[in-house]
């Protein structure tokens, strides 16, 4: 499979159609397998109990909270990935977590950049987090 077999709007097997496909962490929203130039960027309701507050906003723009679930965000790992992955030459998949529990593809995305807002942490406290700034890509 590559990542033109990937259908916006089709529900996909995390397990199954990514992990043992392209490998990556099993685990957290940004998967960055190292031998694919992909990142694959995982949201969904869940996250929130984990104090992440991913959105869309009005110009179609997604609002992507990075990675950390305690204390501020950091610049490393899967948020150094997200920011510089057209500099790096990896594509940015974005998908959806289903009720069922599949991830749907909502598409390939650029990252414009990022901002910093305060939100709550897993704990409830106060913390800065990082807020990629998303974008349909138009390759």
């Amino acid at each position: 499979m590559s990542v033109a077999d990937f259908e916006i709007g089709r529900t996909y097997n995390r397990r199954r159609d990514i992990h043992a496909k392209f490998g990556g962490q099993q685990q957290g929203g940004a998967i960055t397998p190292s031998q694919h130039p992909l990142i694959f960027a995982i949201t969904g309701a869940s996250g929130r109990q984990h104090g992440y507050e991913d959105r869309w906003v009005e110009d179609g723009e997604f609002r992507y909270f990075g990675e950390g679930q305690i204390g501020d965000m950091k610049s490393e790992r899967g948020n150094n990935a997200i920011r510089d992955h057209a500099t790096d030459g990896k594509e940015l998949l974005l998908f959806e977590v289903q009720k069922a529990g599949g991830l749907q593809f909502r598409g390939p995305f650029d990252c414009a950049g990022y901002s910093y807002e305060q939100a709550r942490d897993r704990e409830g406290d106060e913390r800065r987090a990082i807020v990629f700034h998303l974008f349909a890509s138009r390759r």
